[in-house]
């Protein structure tokens, strides 16, 4: 029944994704049956979304830019068919017109001969849309889930499961000149560094996490020592970033990984929607809640008190209790999951969210002051 009422769910997102041709991460998580929990499961949903050529993205406003520019480049081929086609039937049948007079024409051609944009114009906005991906670079390089699947990327390139062009980008494997092996070595030798720069933090870390030292002499010289510690993480992680980005790696798997930190604040705010809705049910907060039940145990009088106050059952509290807990379960498996708490995912998360943003509010911009420009050109403004 269970998998009846998933499947039922997911082509209902189906349906509406591709009425819509987008559906937004709100909407997934509303249609997603609470058993939805793993990310192996949430990836599954995904995963047949973008397989029904459905994109998934944070808000509706997100989705103007890239519908437009996605339509935008077929306008000019239907546009030179139909000019080819009225000058075939002008050669067989010229009717006094002139063709320079004819508005369809001259729009044209005004529209092959407009620069859109300034060359410093096109420089400065291509830098802040660069200046937006690194930023979401940098974020994602610098978070353990991604070092860990990049590091996956590599033994899969050895077990040669899958080639070097689908891990870095502007590798052209129709050249002649293109040297699979020698590329695949570099790549994999470069990740074999971040390799070693991983487990030598995670072996820091190890130690940093140690029982202090008892004695103040002892406890000075351990400070000390951590201090040590932390800056040679920093150093670690500047250095696996500078080699991640000489990998350049390409933007689908950049665009996985950030799928997958995007998953899992997700599996984060399902789990606290979960125990918010419990809370509003019982008119309690968790906090409070086990704390209650102790005290109805131990006295029956307050017990049916409290629940005749809060019109509920003594059996509803303990179930809204244990569903809470069970939810904060979940949302504890996802940061072991991420080896983030809750506030560095989200951060992580924001981070991200900010750069993409930055990127995508050059785009518009360009799009804009071309549309302007045109416009002007044209003598419509």
């Amino acid at each position: 029944m269970n998998r009846d009422n998933a499947e039922r769910r997911k082509q209902q997102l189906i349906t509406m994704g591709k009425a819509k041709g987008y559906l937004t991460y709100d909407e997934v998580n509303d249609h997603m049956p609470d058993e939805v929990v793993s990310s192996d499961q949430i990836d599954d949903w995904l995963s047949t979304l973008g397989d029904e050529g459905i994109e998934v993205v944070d808000s509706a406003a997100s989705v103007k830019v890239h519908s437009a520019t996605a339509v935008a480049p077929k306008v000019p081929e239907i546009l030179d068919e139909e000019e080819k086609k009225e000058e075939e039937e002008e050669d067989d049948f010229d009717g006094g017109y002139s063709k320079t007079n004819d508005p369809v024409r001259m729009y044209l051609r005004k529209m092959g001969s407009v620069s859109l944009l300034t060359r410093e114009g096109e420089v400065e906005i291509a830098k802040r849309i660069e200046e937006g991906e690194r930023r979401v670079l940098q974020v994602v390089l610098n978070s353990s889930i991604a070092v860990e699947e990049i590091l996956d990327l590599g033994e899969k390139l050895k077990k040669q499961k899958i080639r070097v062009k689908d891990v870095v980008r502007d590798l052209d494997d129709e050249d002649a000149d293109f040297d699979e092996e020698w590329h695949t070595e570099r790549v994999v030798k470069i990740i074999d560094k971040v390799r070693r720069l991983q487990r030598e933090n995670e072996k820091i870390q190890e130690e940093l996490a140690a029982p202090p030292t008892v004695t103040a002499a002892g406890a000075k010289a351990a400070e000390v020592r951590k201090k040590k510690l932390r800056d040679k993480i920093n150093e670690n992680k500047q250095e696996m970033f500078e080699q991640l980005s000489e990998l350049r790696i390409n933007k689908k798997q950049i665009d996985r990984i950030v799928q997958k930190l995007k998953n899992l604040v997700m599996r984060i705010e399902k789990g606290e929607a979960e125990i918010e809705e419990l809370e509003r049910k019982v008119g309690m907060q968790q906090k409070d809640l086990a704390k209650t039940l102790k005290e109805m145990k131990a006295n029956a009088g307050k017990a049916k008190a409290i629940t005749k106050k809060l019109g509920v059952t003594s059996e509803e509290l303990e179930s809204a209790a244990h569903g809470m807990l069970e939810s904060k379960k979940k949302i504890k498996r996802v940061e072991e999951e991420a080896k983030l708490s809750i506030e560095d995912l989200r951060r992580t998360y924001k981070e991200i969210h900010e750069g993409e943003r930055m990127a995508e509010k050059a785009k518009a911009e360009a799009d804009a002051k071309s549309q302007s420009t045109f416009e002007s050109a044209l003598g419509f403004t």
